[in-house]
């Protein structure tokens, strides 16, 4: 049987049983100003400064860590376009 533990840093709880881990985001997840998260990027994200910037770019507001999480996928998978001048 899975047993439920709430990470107290993200708000995320995550399933643990079974052989299998999955972590969902709980919609009391705290959330966190932008320059709060920069800051701790490496940390929580496992992502350079650099690279939480470059996702982040145009974004206002406070966000989950897994709302971040979704957004750095998401960033990272866009396809590079070649600029023709």
């Amino acid at each position: 049987m899975a047993k439920n533990t709430t990470n107290p840093t993200t708000g995320e709880t995550q399933a643990i049983g079974g052989g299998v881990a999955k972590t969902v985001a709980t919609p009391d997840a705290k959330k966190f100003p932008l320059a709060t998260l920069r800051e701790h990027c490496r940390s929580l994200l496992k992502v350079s400064t650099a690279y939480f910037d470059g996702a982040a770019a145009g974004l206002k507001g406070e966000y989950t860590v897994a709302e971040i999480r979704a957004k750095l996928a998401g960033w990272g998978k866009q396809k590079i376009s070649k600029e023709e001048n």
